[in-house]
């Protein structure tokens, strides 16, 4: 049986697809080859990743080159910004099809986030030390998130 969230998935998948159709900028044009070709691969086998070179081949075949930086910034980030789920493991990208896909992403992603989020902490409190707390940027606005997060 197939999952209520996956259907959700699906469907901003689909509603993204549609409404971009028509649109001629090159970066849509790569981010729905990239939407085209996951589905194919979740239809295919859903429990496979792909890698980025999977990804820049496809788009390369409109004599777009891309490298594995763009293309993870212009075409996956771009449609995470726009709510479409991909995960990515070790393994490469994929949509997901179960929770397992799901919680191997969150821990993708919390091992990287996490310690440089600790580093961050430890950072301040040395600046702060150095500077005897003339400098002080976790007190800055800008940086009002990383306070919260590092002083957990």
């Amino acid at each position: 049986m197939i999952k209520n969230w996956l259907i959700l998935f699906f469907f901003k998948i689909n509603e993204l697809i549609n409404a971009n159709q028509e649109r001629t900028e090159v970066d849509i044009k790569n981010q729905l080859i990239c939407l085209n070709y996951l589905i194919y691969r979740f239809k295919t086998d859903p429990h496979e990743y792909m890698f980025s070179d999977e990804i820049i081949d496809r788009i390369k075949v409109r004599d777009i080159l891309l490298t594995k930086r763009q293309s993870g910034k212009n075409v996956i980030g771009n449609l995470r910004e726009n709510k479409i789920l991909i995960v990515s493991s070790q393994s490469g990208y994929k949509i997901p099809c179960c929770k397992g896909d799901i919680i191997r992403f969150y821990n993708n992603y919390s091992s990287k986030i996490i310690p440089m989020i600790d580093t961050l902490g430890k950072a301040d409190v040395v600046i702060k030390s150095a500077t005897s707390g003339k400098i002080n940027l976790l007190l800055d606005n800008d940086f009002e998130l990383i306070k919260t997060v590092a002083r957990r």
